[in-house]
């Protein structure tokens, strides 16, 4: 949508002007509002010009680079751009920590992802428990059928006794179609009385008990709230915080990123 710009410029651009842009005074925070609100405007107005009419600016806030700020647009889409409006960055923008690379990304939609997945009731999802203390949780959009999703079911038992718990979600990928037999097996699983031995028979090729007559699902607004997630495969794995770790990650790698001592 936007031709990329170089992080020398930006870099160039963030020197001279980034200062001004938080500037405070004696009104203190009073006068950054202000300030804030007259660099919003001037975000809108300058991207107005330049985007789609169907294209939403749905959310302006500061970043943690020096005169830039994040811009959400249609709710899904991020990206960079300076306080007067004239640069633009639209791709993955990184932040040297010490020994750590982060995602600026990754970093702005994860409260908005904790907050969703948080929000979700735990008799919706399909819960693998932590043995003894749980220690982190993830979030595990899941389709049966999918290669990958088995292979990390397959890693339930050593999460759990690393003290990680596991929370299925419900994500066919062919959508929630009643034409789809994975659609019906995942129906299957949900209307279940045990719902977490009906998860391990659908993913290791059992056959599945029949749902019960008017049984209702969770499997429509899962599948939705995965598209607000901005998912497009399974597995797709999330962390307590908020955090998307991407997909299929073994018991190991989960743990490290969870800073889990390896047993």
């Amino acid at each position: 949508m936007f031709k990329r710009i170089s992080v020398l410029a930006f870099a160039l651009m963030a020197c001279v002007s980034g200062g001004s842009l938080l500037a405070m005074d004696s009104d203190g925070g009073k006068q950054q509002m202000q300030v804030k609100a007259a660099v919003e405007a001037s975000i809108r107005n300058s991207l107005r010009k330049a985007l789609p009419a169907k294209v939403v600016i749905t959310k302006i806030a500061p970043s943690s680079m020096s005169g830039m700020y994040n811009v959400e647009l249609n709710g899904s889409e991020l990206i960079f751009v300076s306080g007067d409006g004239r640069f633009i960055f639209d791709g993955a923008m990184l932040e040297m920590t010490g020994s750590k690379v982060v995602n600026l990304g990754d970093e702005f939609y994860a409260t908005g992802r904790q907050e969703s997945l948080a929000s979700v009731p735990d008799q919706e999802m399909i819960i693998f428990p932590a043995q003894g203390e749980a220690k982190g949780v993830v979030y595990a959009f899941t389709d049966v059928d999918c290669g990958y999703c088995k292979k990390f079911h397959q890693e339930i038992p050593r999460l759990s006794a690393l003290g990680v718990e596991v929370r299925y979600l419900a994500w066919p990928r062919s959508g929630p179609n009643d034409a789809s037999g994975t659609y019906q097996k995942m129906k299957k699983v949900w209307c279940s009385k045990d719902r977490k031995a009906a998860m391990t028979a659908a993913k290791t090729g059992q056959a599945l008990d029949a749902e019960a007559p008017g049984c209702q699902t969770p499997i429509g607004s899962h599948f939705a709230l995965g598209q607000k997630l901005g998912i497009r495969g399974t597995p797709a794995l999330f962390l307590g915080d908020g955090r998307k770790v991407g997909g299929y990650r073994s018991a190991n790698e989960l743990a490290g990123e969870l800073n889990i001592t390896l047993k």
